[in-house]
């Protein structure tokens, strides 16, 4: 069925005591912190994980990352326009999971990054050793 774009301000609409709905911290979430994991739209994405998986709150975002398959078999195909990107399932699970400390603030970004600063270090050390055979 039709699905009524999700309004700009639902992430940020204050409830009687000034803080963010549970729905809108998820919302934001996936905008901000998990963008980069997400194939397609992040409100789309919302949309269906709310209508179709019953996910209403990062809590529940929480618990259902914790099922390796569930975020292989169910999230990560997702739909036809949105998903989660395959190479990103352990950053969206980083990311999800941290939300639960409240002490962690991480973005997918932050994590890409230390993932390619590791990488390139992991490589660099793997040509010395190359080379340090080849001297002896």
């Amino acid at each position: 069925g039709y699905e009524k774009p999700v309004s700009a301000n639902v992430a940020t609409r204050a409830n009687g005591t000034g803080r963010e709905t549970e729905r809108g911290k998820l919302l934001k979430f996936l905008r901000t912190q998990a963008e980069k994991c997400i194939r397609g739209s992040p409100d789309e994405l919302y949309l269906w994980l709310r209508n179709s998986e019953d996910i209403l709150t990062l809590d529940d975002l929480r618990e259902a990352v914790s099922d390796e398959d569930y975020v292989r078999e169910i999230m990560q195909p997702g739909t036809k326009s949105v998903g989660l990107k395959c190479s990103k399932l352990a950053t969206f699970k980083t990311c999800v999971l941290a939300t639960g400390n409240p002490h962690i603030f991480v973005t997918a970004e932050e994590i890409s990054r230390k993932e390619e600063t590791v990488q390139s270090r992991v490589t660099h050390d793997m040509a010395k050793m190359e080379e340090a055979k080849g001297l002896y």
